[in-house]
């Protein structure tokens, strides 16, 4: 599908304010571009994609990410500049051990499914 989550504090800047320094010479200097993000990626928080860049299909980028060039479909991308850490296979591979099942479950049994996997007291 289609879809795109956008978590908290990320930024899209379509607008390269570092042309600053070039402004005595050029006054009327300035630089655009689109950010385009594909289908069934997940941005995580505080990332920030630059002007011009393009996040394929099927991508993870991480939180805290500065997204500078491109990145690949079907990749997790991490760290400033961002770049490619694993495939989304491999990020799955990884951490499955680490999964739950319980998105779709409803609060009071995601809570208690938790408190079980880490051994938590309840309440």
């Amino acid at each position: 599908q289609g879809l795109v989550l956008v978590t908290a504090g990320v930024r899209f800047i379509t607008h390269d304010g570092a042309v600053w320094v070039y402004r005595r010479e050029h006054p009327d200097l300035d630089r655009f571009g689109p950010v385009t993000v594909g289908n069934n990626v997940f941005i995580g928080t505080g990332a920030i994609l630059l002007p011009g860049v393009t996040v394929g299909d099927d991508c993870v980028i991480a939180a805290g990410a500065v997204v500078s060039r491109d990145i690949p479909g079907g990749t997790v991308a991490a760290g400033i500049p961002a770049r490619p850490i694993c495939t989304i296979d491999e990020y799955w591979e990884r951490n499955a051990a680490q999964f739950s099942h319980i998105h779709r479950r409803p609060n009071a049994e995601k809570r208690r499914l938790l408190l079980e996997r880490f051994r938590l007291p309840p309440g």
